[in-house]
């Protein structure tokens, strides 16, 4: 496991301050010159850095003699975990420094992770007496140039050698792989008789689109509940006492009103610090409750007493707050570590529990997983059966987490506000774009993801579709945020409405680019008519 060490900056993404990038310095609705680009010029998983691949194989599992198919298939799914396990351990890159450096740093390494529980059973078919073979199909994510890394050969495909756990081993320790010599993988340590090698084809996944998160069904009761909680930071920075009294002064800096007089006396029962937020003429209120280990206290991180209480918080969080953010060491099968594991087995939730967790049926929520590798809890998450794949977006890493302030970004654009003082939605886009920067020094790019995307909206949250092709003078004529004044063809000056892509815009209308004529730069994307004409 392990979370990159940060350099703190001094320059954040602030609640209602200037972005740092070019594509945030302006929007179609603070211009008074925008007109529609020509055309020619300009999975459930979205990712500015990363993208989806999928690989096919076949594995194979021995049963005893007279097998029940229940029983073949429970050892298929045992089979295939095995599998996910050591295909991952190919995959990722590995810490070479640092006070948990990992043992196999030298082996395989492409930024690239396997998502948990996104699987297919193709075909299952019986060898012999004892022995079954299945084909499946795993979804992976990794860097754009993923293919072109890996050591394919002329048909595409890829060998890993694969651990050969037994089944008892895998039966009655649901924790095998923690375990030499399957722990830190590196086949060349390892007899010929406890592995066997694979071969992988691989191809790229259907590409989504980007969207906004839903904030209609964020603010419907007029509250917006964001719960924090900083996993435990064995490093002498100690990062979640750092982290969580940044995020504190973030708050208070930004017009939050606390509970209490100051970060050390705020606890896990203080309550929320809050503020109001202008959500399209409508009062919301934002209620942001942080949690930590601090020695010495209920959530001591090197007692089991604390251990478990920290991991009540989080469960508690995950079936009722609207947004749900952890920070903190993580890793593959890891999930999210909230306790000190040198000192106790407690405070842990991994990807298993996540998978089963109590999280709000029917209730949109937003799931920050930060740190590094998270990318296997987007599957867990978004198939337990309380979401079974809706109601909830999950922002993943598949390398080292080393973004200089992950949860201030990620707040900054969740809570935007324009020049006055107008909740201001971003993309999910540009939130990723935020949380990708990272220090020119480092050896891995961070590469932030979200599981969810392809049912979120595509039209503005404050769009006025209603309005499109309306002759205006500006954008406030047009409804605000959310909407644009600009020019269409030989039609002169209309209404447009933001948008992501050509679903959002209704029959005869297409999501086209905008720029400004005096600076000839692209801000955004409305629907327009598809004819290019308003007459």
């Amino acid at each position: 496991m392990g979370r990159a060490a940060a350099t703190r900056l001094a320059i954040l993404v602030l609640l209602g301050a200037s972005a740092c990038s070019a594509l945030d310095e302006a929007l179609p609705e603070d211009v008074d010159d925008g007109f529609v680009v020509d055309d020619g010029k300009a999975d459930d998983f979205f990712s500015l850095k990363a993208k989806e691949f999928v690989v096919t194989s076949t594995g194979r599992i021995t049963a005893e003699e007279g097998a029940t198919p229940a029983r073949v298939k429970k050892l298929i799914g045992l089979e295939h975990t095995a599998i996910t396990w050591f295909l991952n351990q190919y995959l990722v890159d590995k810490e070479r420094d640092g006070m948990h450096p990992d043992e196999n740093a030298d082996y395989g390494g492409f930024a690239a992770m396997v998502k948990d529980g996104a699987f297919q059973d193709f075909q299952i078919t019986q060898r012999n007496a004892t022995t079954w073979d299945f084909k499946f199909e795993q979804v992976i994510a990794g860097r754009k140039n993923l293919m072109s890394k890996l050591p394919l050969n002329a048909r595409g495909e890829f060998d890993v050698e694969i651990g050969r756990p037994t089944n008892d081993e895998m039966e009655h320790d649901a924790e095998w792989y923690r375990k030499a010599p399957w722990d830190g993988w590196n086949p060349a340590n390892v007899a010929a008789s406890k592995k066997q090698t694979l071969t992988f084809a691989i191809r790229e996944e259907t590409k989504s689109t980007d969207g906004w998160w839903d904030y209609k069904r964020l603010f419907e009761d007029g509250v917006l509940t964001i719960d924090v909680h900083f996993g435990y930071d064995y490093n002498v920075e100690a990062a979640h006492l750092a982290d969580s009294k940044a995020l504190y002064r973030w708050l208070v800096d930004r017009g939050f009103r606390s509970p209490v007089s100051s970060y050390d006396k705020y606890t896990r029962t203080s309550g929320a610090l809050t503020r109001t937020l202008d959500a399209d003429g409508r009062s919301v209120k934002v209620e942001v409750r942080f949690f930590y280990g601090r020695l010495g206290t209920s959530t001591d991180p090197d007692t089991d007493a604390g251990g478990k209480l920290m991991e009540k918080d989080m469960l508690g969080s995950l079936a009722t707050r609207d947004v749900i953010v952890y920070s903190g060491h993580s890793g593959p099968l890891y999930g999210f570590s909230l306790a000190n594991w040198d000192k106790t087995d407690e405070g842990d939730i991994d990807d298993v529990e996540l998978a089963v967790a109590q999280l709000a049926r029917g209730k949109y929520q937003i799931v920050f997983a930060e740190g590094c590798n998270t990318y296997m809890l987007g599957g867990a998450l978004m198939n337990n059966p309380n979401k079974m794949g809706k109601d909830i977006d999950v922002i993943t890493t598949t390398s080292f987490s080393v973004s200089y302030s992950p949860v201030e970004d990620f707040l900054g654009r969740l809570l935007e506000i324009d020049s006055q003082a107008r909740h201001r939605p971003r993309t999910m886009a540009q939130t990723l774009e935020d949380l990708d920067l990272y220090s020119v020094g480092e050896a891995s790019a961070t590469m932030y993801g979200i599981h969810g995307i392809d049912d979120n909206p595509k039209l503005h949250p404050y769009a006025n579709l209603e309005n499109s092709c309306k002759k205006c003078s500006s954008t406030s004529t047009c409804g605000g945020v959310g909407n644009a004044c600009v020019s269409i063809g030989t039609s002169g000056r209309r209404c447009v409405a933001a948008c992501t892509d050509d679903s959002a815009c209704g029959e005869g209308y297409k999501c086209k680019p905008v720029a400004s004529a005096s600076t000839s730069t692209i801000y955004g994307s409305y629907c327009v008519p598809a004819s290019r004409t308003c007459e």
